[in-house]
C-alpha cells in the first residue's frame, strides 16, 4: 500500500462532505488521480507557517487545485503534513491546517453603497479565496469619490480593530495609473487600497509605516483586472491573501513610503498650550471631529474647560466624558469613539449650529488662551 493510501486509512480528521469508499481499489484510484507529491519548483508565497510554496519533504503532500480560475494563493492556501481529496472533492487529513492567521478579519470601507451590487461581488471574492476570513462592512456610505471621508472612516476603524486587515476602495482615479498598495504599519495592522492617500492617516494612527508594498495583479490572480473594478480583480483577492497568512512581501515590489501619496489630513501639531489641528470628519449626529487626540490635550494639561477656534468663531466647551454630560442643546468636548478630540452638542448637530465643514483649520486650547493670542 503506498504511503499516501496509508495516511488516507489512518486518518481520523475529514473536512467537507467526503463518502466512505468501498473498496480499497476505488480509494488508491482516488489518491492517484487527485493527489499528488508538491514538488514544483514555483514558491509563490510563504504562508504564515514560514512554509514556501513549491517546497516540501518527501512525506509532504497539497491538493491539486479544482477550480483553475481560484487565485494563484487559494490553490495553495491549505497546507498540511498530508492532504488527501475525497471522493466527492471533500479533503481528508491527518493534521490540516489552513494557512489561518490572526488577522482574519477584514474590514471593508468603500463608497460603494449598496444599491449596486459592488459590495457584494468584493465579499463573494474574498469568500471563495478565503473561507476563513471574515469581512466586517466599517461602511459603504462614503460619498462617492470623498477620499477625506474614506480615510476618517478607516482611521476610525483601525483605532478600533488594529489587529484586523483594512481594506480601503475610494478610488475616483481607478484604471489610471495609480498603484495599488499594501501598508504594513509598525504595530503590525495591514491596510490594503489605492496608493491616493485613503490609507495614510489610518497607517499613523497604528504607529506609522514600516513596510510598503505595491500590489502585482498576476500574483494574486490568473487574468488581467478590470481597469475599472480593481476593488474585485486586486484589492479584495490581496486582503483574502493577507487573511490566509500569505506575507505581505508576497504581493509585490517594496515600496519607499516617501513615494506614496500623502494623505488627506495630517497629525496636528503643538504650540504653546495649543493645539493647531483640522477638522476631519463631521459624523452622521454632527458632531465636529479634530485630529487631535488625547496625548495632545494631556500635553497642554487636561483641562476641565478648552476653548475652540474656528476661524473668528470662538466656543467655551467643557469637558465631558459623554453627551449628556450637558444639558439638551448645550456644547460638550469629548473624546468618542473614533479617538479623536469631539465638539458635539448633547442631542443636536455642532457642524451646523457653528457652520463647521470638513477640511476647515481648528486650534484648541485652555480657555482664553486663544482669544487672547488672537
Amino acid at each position: 500500500m503506498s504511503h499516501a493510501l496509508r495516511l488516507a486509512h489512518r486518518s481520523a480528521h475529514v473536512i467537507g462532505p467526503v463518502e466512505r469508499l468501498g473498496q480499497r481499489s476505488e480509494l488508491r484510484h482516488r489518491v492517484r488521480s487527485r493527489v499528488r507529491p508538491v514538488v514544483e519548483s514555483r514558491p509563490l508565497y510563504t504562508t504564515a507557517h514560514g512554509q514556501q510554496v513549491g517546497e516540501c519533504d518527501g512525506d509532504t503532500y497539497r491538493a491539486q487545485a479544482i477550480h483553475r480560475r481560484l487565485p494563484v494563493f487559494r490553490r495553495y492556501s491549505i497546507v498540511s503534513h498530508a492532504i488527501l481529496l475525497g471522493p466527492m472533492g471533500g479533503i481528508v487529513s491527518s493534521t490540516p491546517t489552513w494557512g489561518c492567521s490572526l488577522q482574519n478579519i477584514v474590514c471593508f470601507v468603500s463608497d460603494f453603497g449598496l444599491s449596486d451590487g459592488f459590495v457584494g461581488v468584493c465579499h463573494a471574492v474574498i469568500a471563495s479565496a478565503c473561507p476563513q476570513a471574515s469581512v466586517v462592512d466599517l461602511s459603504h456610505g462614503v460619498p462617492p469619490f470623498d477620499i477625506r471621508k474614506g480615510a476618517a472612516v478607516a482611521a476610525t476603524g483601525v483605532f478600533q480593530l488594529p489587529e484586523a486587515i483594512h481594506l480601503v476602495v475610494v478610488d475616483p482615479g481607478v484604471g489610471g495609473g495609480r498603484m495599488d498598495i499594501c501598508i504594513v504599519t509598525h504595530r503590525g495592522t495591514k491596510l490594503v487600497g489605492p496608493d491616493n492617500g485613503v490609507l495614510i492617516p489610518a497607517a499613523e494612527r497604528a504607529g506609522g509605516i514600516a513596510e510598503a508594498y505595491s500590489i502585482d495583479p498576476a500574483k494574486v490572480d490568473f487574468k488581467a483586472p478590470l481597469a475599472t473594478f480593481h476593488a474585485r480583480d486586486v484589492l479584495a483577492p490581496a486582503a483574502a491573501a493577507l487573511a490566509c497568512g500569505v506575507e505581505p512581501a508576497s504581493l509585490g515590489q517594496r515600496l519607499d513610503a516617501a513615494v506614496l501619496e500623502p494623505g488627506p489630513f495630517g497629525q496636528c501639531r503643538l504650540e504653546g498650550t495649543s493645539c493647531i489641528g483640522e477638522v476631519v470628519d463631521i459624523d452622521h449626529f454632527g458632531s465636529i471631529r479634530l485630529n487631535v487626540t488625547e496625548r495632545e490635550i494631556e500635553q497642554i494639561g487636561s483641562p476641565s474647560e478648552l476653548e475652540f477656534g474656528f476661524g473668528h468663531v470662538l466656543i467655551d466647551v467643557p469637558m465631558g466624558t459623554t453627551f449628556a454630560s450637558v444639558p439638551n442643546g448645550e456644547p460638550v468636548a469629548l473624546f468618542d469613539s473614533s479617538g479623536w478630540l469631539t465638539l458635539a452638542l448633547n442631542s443636536a448637530s455642532a457642524a451646523e449650529r457653528y457652520g463647521v465643514e470638513p477640511g476647515a483649520s481648528a486650534h484648541v486650547g485652555l480657555r482664553n488662551h486663544i482669544s487672547a493670542r488672537s
